[in-house]
């Protein structure tokens, strides 16, 4: 009987270390899901279910911070700032996957960030393969009444929040210029930053009354007539800056810095009386307007002139507008230019033969040696056009361009000098450089938009920051 108890004893004991085993058998053969969380997305990238983070953001980069670990960007979707946290860790790529530092990526860049909502920890950061890129542009056409971008034949929207930096500086969008090279992200069709890539320095002519009435050239596409006292906007680098008044050139080869202002000193060249012609210029109707170089000139008496060819235009209101090439080579000679009547102004442009209206006496200069072209310019009311080097130009005489402030400042249209502000001149119709220049401030330009809308316009600027400030 004791015996039988045993037997039962230890059978029952067995079975009980028997279910113990396979409890903890089959507890160490099952997986515990301890690296995935439930997802969620909450913006454009794609969910990686073997990733570490329940959420995503697209968004652009405003700033990097090396020290806390801290990224900023503009939420492109949810139209809001977020700051993610990233280590070690963290992942971070470029469009192909590509591993990167974080340091290698821009502000302005577009990325999709992966993260840990509950600490805003990224566990990855890419360069979105979604968003859109135009590098290195040279020329956007920007229409702030409808908040749109041109580039090429696409256009594009922006709103408030549309981000613009320079070398790690936020910027606003009147600091562009239209000779900076630009780099701009977007979305679908909507632009969300411009980074500058290139920006923009000035050139200043001193001793350069040899050249007055000639052109400047600047390296790249700067083509200028060239005025008593010159202030030049254009993009870093280095250029061969080309200088032609007649028969006398200068050449120049130049590095120019973001913000610098470089003087081009030219007083050693200096214009022979020899070279000289006086040219009396009669012109039909009385009261047309004539432009030398793409200056408008009085010429009721003879004109100075260096010997060698030189851009004319005559135009007034009702009457075809002719644009040839002078070409001065004598002490003294008269020309003779009668404008025909017609409802638009007619162009003609320079060709490599001398026209007509180089020969003295000419009742009419020819068209034989130019091709007219319609100006596209309207010629209602005291609109006409002003062509030179660098293209046509509309130029409303009937209405004015202000400038307010800052005052004192001297104020160059493209270039040009017009005056101290305050200050009103013509206004000329188009895209315009304006550039603010004062004695210890530093020098400052802005890209305007002129309307053809019949109205005279007033323009403020930001006051001058002194030179050495910080912006």
């Amino acid at each position: 009987m004791r015996l039988e108890i045993k037997k039962q004893f230890r059978a029952i004991v067995l079975l009980m270390i028997l279910q113990m085993c396979a409890i903890l058998l089959g507890g160490c053969g099952t997986k515990r899901d301890t690296g995935s969380i439930i997802k969620k997305t909450t913006g454009g990238a794609t969910v990686n279910k073997e990733e570490n983070y329940d959420a995503t953001a697209m968004g652009v980069v405003k700033n990097i911070d090396d020290i806390r670990q801290a990224v900023l960007i503009y939420n492109v979707q949810s139209g809001i700032e977020e700051t993610f946290f990233y280590n070690g860790a963290t992942t971070v790529s470029d469009t192909h996957e590509t591993a990167i530092a974080m340091s290698q990526i821009e502000l302005g860049e577009i990325v999709d960030i992966y993260f840990v909502s509950s600490n805003m920890t990224a566990t990855k950061v890419q360069i979105s393969p979604t968003a859109f890129r135009y590098a290195e542009i040279d020329k956007l056409t920007m229409d702030t009444t409808k908040s749109a971008i041109s580039i090429g034949d696409a256009t594009y929207k922006y709103d408030s929040n549309l981000f613009l930096c320079q070398k790690g500086q936020e910027i606003k969008l009147i600091d562009l210029n239209n000779q900076d090279k630009l780099n701009v992200y977007g979305v679908g069709n909507k632009i969300f930053s411009i980074v500058v890539e290139k920006g923009h320095g000035y050139i200043r002519l001193t001793g350069n009354s040899a050249f007055v009435g000639g052109m400047i050239e600047v390296g790249y596409g700067i083509i200028l007539p060239v005025t008593e006292d010159m202030l030049i906007a254009a993009r870093e680098g280095s250029y061969k800056v080309e200088l032609r008044n007649g028969n006398l050139t200068a050449t120049k080869n130049i590095t120019l810095a973001a913000d610098q202002e470089l003087t081009l000193d030219l007083s050693e060249y200096k214009p022979e009386d020899k070279e000289i012609g006086l040219v009396q210029f009669d012109i039909y109707p009385v009261g047309a307007d004539l432009y030398i170089n793409g200056t408008l000139v009085k010429y009721d008496d003879p004109i100075r002139l260096n010997y060698g060819r030189h851009h004319i235009q005559v135009d007034m209101t009702g009457y075809e507008t002719y644009s040839g090439v002078l070409q001065v080579g004598e002490p003294s000679q008269t020309v003779n230019i009668s404008l025909a009547e017609g409802p638009t102004n007619v162009v003609s442009e320079e060709t490599d033969e001398d026209p007509a209206v180089a020969n003295i006496n000419t009742p009419v200069p020819s068209s034989s040696t130019a091709t007219p072209t319609t100006n596209t310019s309207s010629n209602e009311d005291d609109t006409d056009a002003k062509v030179n080097d660098i293209g046509t130009v509309s130029v409303d005489h009937a209405h004015t361009i202000s400038i307010s402030a800052p005052v004192g400042a001297k104020i160059y249209l493209n270039g040009s000098y017009k005056g101290t502000v305050p200050t009103t001149f013509d206004k000329e119709i188009g895209t315009h450089t304006i550039t603010l220049s004062q004695s210890g401030y530093k020098t400052k330009s802005y890209t305007v938009e002129v309307a053809n809308d019949k109205q005279n316009i007033v323009l403020s600027f930001p006051e001058m920051i002194k030179a050495g400030d910080e912006e």
